[in-house]
């Protein structure tokens, strides 16, 4: 932007193409203006947003309500399966929370689900003996069914869970 397009005797520089650079400079400086001119808009816009919830709500009445009505909001509703059970074995913690084989896990402990398992491994950091997980399956295709899986050492299997998860 700032390099000399002409040589030091006042003539057009015979290594660049002058017209082209010139109207590259213009396009960049109309869209710099046309930056600043959009900002100053949203600005003013914002201004005015805030100033009417001011004048709408001038003691910050409702804020529980509408705060409560965005968490209720980005409730998702996972549908994606991340594991499917290949066996619970009888007695077992997944057995006694109700687990089946062929169920697809969609959502364990709240938070892990298709797009974080990380192939299973978060799960891992997650099953404590005696904690409560809370998960949230599909059986048969489309029979979708929340369960409370507690881990225990107390059986007579292997394992914390007394199953066997693998990923899709």
């Amino acid at each position: 932007m700032n390099t000399s397009l002409i040589t030091s005797d006042g003539y057009p520089r015979n290594d660049i193409d002058v017209v082209s650079i010139r109207l590259i400079r213009v396009r960049i400086i109309r869209l710099k203006n046309d930056y600043k001119l959009i900002l100053e808009l949203i600005d003013d816009k914002m201004s005015q947003e805030f100033a009417q919830r001011q004048i709408d709500n001038p003691i910050g009445q409702d804020v529980e309500e509408e705060m409560n009505d965005s968490q209720s909001r980005r409730t998702i509703e996972y549908t994606i399966p991340f594991a499917r059970v290949a066996e619970v074995v009888n007695g077992g913690p997944a057995f006694k929370a109700g687990l089946k084989e062929n169920d697809e896990i969609l959502l364990f402990d709240h938070d892990i689900h298709a797009s974080n398992n990380n192939r299973l491994r978060n799960l891992v950091t997650r099953v404590k003996i005696g904690k409560t997980i809370p998960v949230e399956i599909k059986r048969n295709q489309n029979e979708k069914v929340s369960l409370n899986l507690i881990p225990s050492d107390d059986w007579d299997g292997q394992g914390l869970l007394g199953c066997r998860l693998l990923p899709i």
